[in-house]
Parts: C-alpha cells; sequence; structure tokens
C-alpha cells in the first residue's frame, strides 16, 4: 500500500513545461554559476521542459528528469550525496529527499564554481502547478527565486 509521502511523490510525474510568466528572473543566477553569456541567452529563450518519473531501486525512491537536451538527471531520495556530470555546470554532488508533507528537497553543489542551490519543489493546483523555491548561494550572488512549472494534461 502506497503512503501519503508516496502518493505525493507520484504526482511529480509527468510532462513539466516552464511557465515563465511566472519565474522570477534567474540570469544572475546562471553567471554565478559560470555559465556564458551565450549560453544564457539560449537558456532564457528556450522552452524549458522536464520529463520526470517516479521509481524504486533497492527501497529507495527514485526521482528521474529528463531536459531538453536529452540529459537524464537521476535523485536517489536517500539524503546522501550522490556524484553528477552535467554538461552546462560540470561535476556537481547532488542530495535528495522528500519530507514528511511529500515535497521534494534537493541540495546541487559545485565545488569547482563555489556555489550551492538550495530547492523545495511543492505541487500546487490539484498537482498541475509544481513551483521550486531556490535558494543560491555563491561569492557573487545570493539570492532566493522560484520557477513555476505547468503540467502537460
Amino acid at each position: 500500500m502506497l503512503s501519503a509521502q508516496d502518493n505525493v511523490l507520484e504526482n511529480y510525474t509527468g510532462f513539466w513545461t516552464l511557465d515563465s510568466s511566472r519565474t522570477d528572473d534567474y540570469s544572475d543566477v546562471l553567471s554565478a554559476q559560470g555559465v556564458s553569456w551565450l549560453v544564457r541567452k539560449v537558456i532564457l529563450n528556450m522552452t524549458i521542459t522536464y520529463d520526470i518519473s517516479v521509481t524504486e531501486v533497492n527501497g529507495v525512491k527514485v526521482l528521474t528528469t529528463v531536459n531538453p537536451k536529452g540529459e537524464k538527471q537521476v535523485l536517489a531520495l536517500d539524503g546522501a550525496s550522490h556524484p553528477e556530470e552535467s554538461s552546462t555546470f560540470g561535476s556537481l554532488t547532488q542530495t535528495a529527499s522528500q519530507d514528511a508533507d511529500g515535497h521534494f528537497h534537493l541540495v546541487t553543489v559545485s565545488e569547482k564554481y563555489k556555489w550551492k542551490n538550495t530547492g523545495t519543489w511543492t505541487l500546487e493546483n490539484n498537482n498541475t502547478v509544481m513551483v521550486r523555491t531556490l535558494t543560491f548561494e555563491s561569492p557573487k550572488l545570493t539570492k532566493t527565486f522560484k520557477m513555476t512549472f505547468t503540467k502537460k494534461q
């Protein structure tokens, strides 16, 4: 039988599109992350989508996202730090977990560029809107911002 946490987590499954009209400007965050001006312009002008699935591996819930470039991000919800390689951000470590309310938490750290991004993902409007509240910290910038996604029906 699925727990309340499992039910909430399953609601993240689906195809999500960034709603730029309800998303805060984050171009300064991309700059502080070491993303070049040209790549920032491409990112900010493209339709950002994620295809999210939830599975279980060896008793651990795993959230997998696939971005517009086809890159997979596999996030084990075990609260442990895992290495990740990103074509945009290079080598990262990511720690993912789920709280008692089923909200998803992700901490991403770049040792190379000396930044940390802490995020909480919540669902709204009958699970059709995902809001990612993010706090970015680096020597150049500290900023809290929101990215809002809508689920394709």
